[in-house]
């Protein structure tokens, strides 16, 4: 989300006259190449997260260590649904623009002119996702497991 963000921003700064057109070029580039990796990194951390086994649920005649455990547990499970929904949503926008620029790249996001409608779309849709992300990340209070 980092990167995505720092994309948004460069052209919030831009539009602002804080930097060049140079500078937010620059700026999309270093964050643009990033972009695939960012997408790697939180496709394998969702596997592995997929792939955990096991449940917080109340075990039947568990002693109080176990149900104490259990319970922070449990409590930690409830905690990441917020950042995990949020993570999901900017990622799915950082996804979606990675693949505008390619198609860009490529000559297949249409004119000029609708190859840059649809970025100042996304542009302009971005923070919400990103705000929520920041929101769900900074409120984030859960005991380890």
């Amino acid at each position: 989300m980092r990167h995505w963000a720092s994309h948004i921003k460069a052209q919030a700064d831009n539009l602002d006259g804080k930097i060049s057109v140079e500078e937010m070029k620059a700026q999309f580039k270093k964050t643009r190449l990033k972009g695939p990796g960012d997408l790697k990194r939180y496709s394998d951390a969702l596997a592995t997260y997929g792939e955990i086994k096991g449940s917080c649920a109340k075990v039947e005649d568990a002693d109080s260590v176990v149900a104490a455990g259990l319970a922070k547990c449990q409590k930690r499970s409830n905690a990441q649904k917020l950042v995990m929904e949020a993570t999901a949503a900017g990622m799915k926008d950082w996804k979606n623009h990675q693949k505008l620029m390619q198609a860009n790249k490529d000559h297949q996001a249409g004119t000029p002119s609708q190859a840059q409608s649809a970025w100042l779309k996304q542009y302009h849709a971005a923070p919400k996702n990103i705000n929520a992300f920041k929101k769900a990340t900074a409120k984030f209070k859960a005991p380890d497991c």
